[in-house]
């Protein structure tokens, strides 16, 4: 790969392909990447029996390049892979307290057509199904890790079978200690399977089929398919990008277009606080590392901001509802999928996030999630 960038000194090259290790470690640096790609990538191709290096001239830009040996392939037959069509349009509780692996199952599940959303413990988890059962969609599958703080996988399948009407949810734990223990723990309480972790892609889709086919307990309905669920259109909506890279800001707000939602676009955390004092923008959308300002500083201004707003409605009307004072939602756009970066997410006061490159997939849910929009919106007319 050859670019014309910035390039590197020669003892800057050194450290490029150690984990975590940066020319630039800012948060408001003008040049974005984690510091782990090159990093992970030296250690695939090692381990493949390969090498990878660069030549790098300041001021010039980089090459990069890598050689693997591959030895010529036999033909062989592809195995059977699972039909998955059953799984289209499924709504799956993931609970798992490690976010890797929510991410990889919710990437899984997305690949199958699935509509997935996710907890991070099972005391939210909890919530989030009596809300969805609530509002008329109640999750099909529940795809639960079993060792998490607080309220563990074991706990919450009690809880969903015990309620009457979370009985067609269909459990699913995923646990890495004694599957057989587990499983004599909780057959009386409608465990629908137990799978040992690492969990292969190709055993989960083909556990899920086979739970789903399987007949509800008796005299209970089998929840709506996708397609029967009630649509909650939003109108008008209006977002508002926070992304200084010029690339990345047109191609979100392509997807956004696509997506048929009406979006501004700002270039960092300080136009973005000036902007919000003003125009009531329905949805944010924040990346985190930008000149000037970056997104966790900016949201901490805007959280501030709001609060000052509320204080100052509520002495000049105490008994009137303020809805012109709402908490708007600041999605974060980051590179990031360590451990901890959500938690700092949180921290600042955002959210939810997505990670980069942004998929239109993701984008879509995220809107879902905090705009009630199960549908596209209607697009404006000239």
């Amino acid at each position: 790969m050859r670019d014309t960038g910035i390039g590197i000194s020669r003892e800057q090259v050194g450290c490029l392909f150690k984990a975590f290790s940066q020319v630039d470690g800012s948060t408001t640096r003008r040049q974005g990447g984690t510091g782990l790609g090159l990093a992970i990538s030296r250690r695939l191709i090692e381990l493949m029996g390969g090498r990878i290096g660069v030549e790098s001239v300041p001021g010039a830009g980089s090459t990069f390049w890598f050689e693997i040996p591959f030895p010529v392939a036999e033909d062989q037959q592809r195995p059977d892979q699972p039909d998955t069509t059953l799984l289209q349009g499924v709504r799956v509780l993931i609970v798992d307290d490690n976010e890797t692996n929510r991410l990889i199952l919710d990437r899984q599940t997305l690949a199958w057509g699935m509509s997935a959303e996710m907890a991070a413990d099972g005391a939210r988890a909890w919530e989030m199904l009596g809300r969805a059962l609530r509002d008329g969609c109640p999750f099909r599958l529940l795809l639960t890790d079993m060792m998490m703080p607080g309220m563990d996988g074991a706990e919450l399948i009690r809880r969903v079978k015990a309620d009457p009407g979370l009985a067609a949810t269909r459990a699913i734990l995923m646990t890495s200690i004694g599957r057989s223990t587990i499983t004599d723990r909780l057959r009386e309480s409608g465990l629908a399977h137990c799978l040992t972790k690492p969990v292969k892609r190709a055993l989960l889709a083909e556990i899920m089929v086979r739970v789903l086919k399987e007949l509800p307990p008796e005299g209970v309905a089998p929840g709506p398919s996708a397609a029967a669920m009630p649509r909650k259109p939003i109108l008008g909506a209006r977002l508002l990008l926070v992304e200084d890279n010029p690339v990345n800001q047109k191609v979100t707000l392509r997807q956004l277009q696509t997506l048929g939602y009406r979006a501004d676009a700002v270039c960092n955390g300080m136009e973005a606080v000036v902007v919000l004092r003003t125009i009531p923008y329905d949805l944010v959308l924040m990346d985190c590392q930008m000149p000037e300002m970056d997104g966790y500083e900016a949201t901490r201004r805007i959280r501030a901001m709001e609060e000052r707003r509320r204080e100052q409605l509520t002495r000049m009307e105490p008994d009137r509802p303020h809805p012109e004072s709402r908490r708007v939602p600041v999605v974060a756009i980051t590179a990031h999928a360590m451990s901890g970066d959500r938690e700092r997410c949180v921290e600042a006061g955002m959210d939810d996030y997505i990670t980069k490159p942004v998929r239109i997939e993701d984008l879509k849910d995220v809107l879902v999630r905090w705009l009630g929009a199960e549908e596209l919106p209607p697009k404006e007319t000239p």
